[in-house]
């Protein structure tokens, strides 16, 4: 293994530590509000705007499949259970967020926890999706 020179290995960290942070705070936001959703039943968005989020992203994943080449009844099944995984994960990052805004019953001993925990697992599985 070469040594990389000084410039390349300081951008090299700086990206990883940017993608880790950045993936982290969305892993963190995702679990936060699953979790709110679990502990309270309520989610903070409205039916209509659900229904809009799921109806755009069935439209883009399906036209994704198809382009990939994808037959006609797979490709409205897999349109669909893309496009409720994203739901899924879009409201669970807002009901987080909306969470975090509204009540304070977060401390900051538990926001850092999680979140390194968050970083750590973000920068694991950028790492393992690279090397594919």
């Amino acid at each position: 293994m070469q040594p990389l020179p000084e410039g390349k290995l300081s951008r090299r960290i700086i990206v990883n530590a940017a993608y880790s942070f950045s993936a982290g705070f969305l892993l963190f936001l995702i679990i936060y509000g699953f979790y709110m959703i679990f502990n309270t039943l309520e989610v903070k968005i409205k039916a209509s705007y659900i229904v809009m989020i799921f109806s755009i992203l069935f439209i883009l994943s399906s036209v994704v499949l198809e382009h990939r080449g994808g037959q006609l009844p797979r490709l409205f099944i897999g349109g669909a259970i893309v496009s409720a995984i994203l739901t899924f994960f879009i409201i669970c990052i807002v009901n987080g967020i909306l969470a975090i805004i509204s009540s304070n019953n977060l401390s900051l001993d538990v926001f850092l926890l999680i979140y390194s925990l968050c970083i750590i697992a973000a920068f694991i599985a950028l790492k393992i999706f690279k090397m594919h």
